[in-house]
């Protein structure tokens, strides 16, 4: 995937550096990441660096040329982490030139634009979706706390009130109020450190 997605962003450059002799930005060179978990901040911020890294051997192209776009629905990027570490990548990835929108969600692409639920429209040619799917809707049944419909857990995995959850890297909860079971395997540690990397 991540070699797919090198080959279009090169694409998109030498068409980019074709049109746009005239020195005007291109939605060739908007690209927008929907998703501000790990993988999203992970995913613009290796395409921030491979296009800022590659436009110096593209004659007609400018660094303010260039636009990256991450787009999610939270009050800020990396929610899973605690605020000040989400606040201080926020900080990071707009000083590296990433646009953050936030509270929004991508609701369309047509036309050559990405359409988001707050009305704006985004000329751009590139679409990456590193969304969470939506949770399953057992979870809305159980009676545990819950954060963007999610079950809130502490950095042990714990869930408040519900000692039975324990600490393996596989959580099994057992609802007996649904008569359901619930199994959630969590991603692997790697994902969180490399999207910090980038951020940082």
């Amino acid at each position: 995937m991540r070699v797919a997605i090198r080959d279009q962003i090169i694409t998109h450059l030498e068409e980019a550096n074709a049109e746009c002799a005239a020195g005007e930005p291109h939605p060739w060179l908007t690209f927008v990441v929907a998703g501000g978990s790990f993988a999203g901040v992970e995913t613009v911020g290796g395409i921030n660096d491979l296009v800022r890294e590659s436009i110096r051997f593209y004659s007609n192209l400018r660094p303010d040329h260039v636009r990256f776009i991450l787009v999610t629905p939270d009050k800020m990027i990396l929610p899973e982490l605690n605020q000040n570490l989400s606040m201080h990548a926020q900080r990071k990835m707009t000083l590296k030139g990433v646009e953050i929108v936030t509270g929004t969600k991508v609701s369309a692409v047509r036309n050559g634009c990405v359409e988001l639920t707050n009305g704006e429209k985004i000329p751009a040619n590139t679409l990456i979706w590193a969304a969470d799917n939506a949770p399953n809707s057992l979870i809305a049944a159980l009676p545990l706390p819950k954060r963007s419909g999610r079950i809130e857990v502490n950095e042990y995995l714990e869930v408040d009130g519900w000692p039975e959850c324990g600490r393996s890297e596989t959580v099994r909860l057992f609802q007996t109020f649904a008569r359901a079971v619930f199994i959630h395997r969590l991603r692997s540690t790697h994902c969180g450190r490399a999207a910090l990397r980038r951020a940082m």
